[in-house]
């Protein structure tokens, strides 16, 4: 995940749009325990804190969370 982040966003032009999509496909496949600790102390509370709570909005959209969900909850 870092290395991958790093080595895109250090190639200059349009490198922070492409370090951010790139951010959001490695997340998707790596998860968030792939983020470095570093980078997450980092982050303002209420930045952090919002960004989960829209992670949770939109996992829960997806009807594989949302079927893993409802089959946790005996529904």
């Amino acid at each position: 995940f870092e290395e991958c982040l790093v080595r895109i966003v250090n190639q200059g032009g349009d490198a922070d749009t492409t370090g951010a999509i790139a951010g959001m496909i490695a997340g998707a496949f790596y998860g968030t325990s792939a983020i470095p600790g570093k980078w997450l102390r980092k982050l303002d509370e209420t930045v952090r804190s919002e960004a989960e709570a829209h992670a949770v909005r939109l996992a829960c959209m997806s009807p594989l969370v949302a079927g893993a969900w409802s089959r946790r909850k005996g529904r």
